[in-house]
């Protein structure tokens, strides 16, 4: 299985940063489902869920609650930004 670099970043701060398989992201189109090699992606993301998986494991899901934002999956790097002034971030980082 291939891995590929993951990050959530914030305006003040790194929210998640490591290597994950596959990441499901709450696209305003829909769900959209990303794996390595994808091909260069920017979309802007909605309010609700980044499920992110580490492995092959149930247990290896990390599952982030976003306010909305934005992704960049490029390289096999994928990076989610979000606004940290947003109450359901604020959530998230207690």
């Amino acid at each position: 299985m291939t891995y590929f670099a993951f990050n959530i970043l914030s305006t003040t701060r790194t929210i998640f940063s490591g290597n994950i398989r596959q990441i499901s992201l709450p696209g305003v189109k829909g769900k959209m489902t990303l794996l390595a090699d994808h091909m260069p992606l920017i979309s802007a993301l909605t309010a609700g869920h980044v499920s992110a998986w580490c492995d092959e494991t149930k247990e290896s899901l990390k599952v982030f609650p976003i306010p909305g934002g934005f992704v960049e999956m490029k390289n096999n790097q994928c990076t989610v930004f979000v606004n940290d002034q947003d109450d359901l971030l604020s959530l998230l980082l207690q």
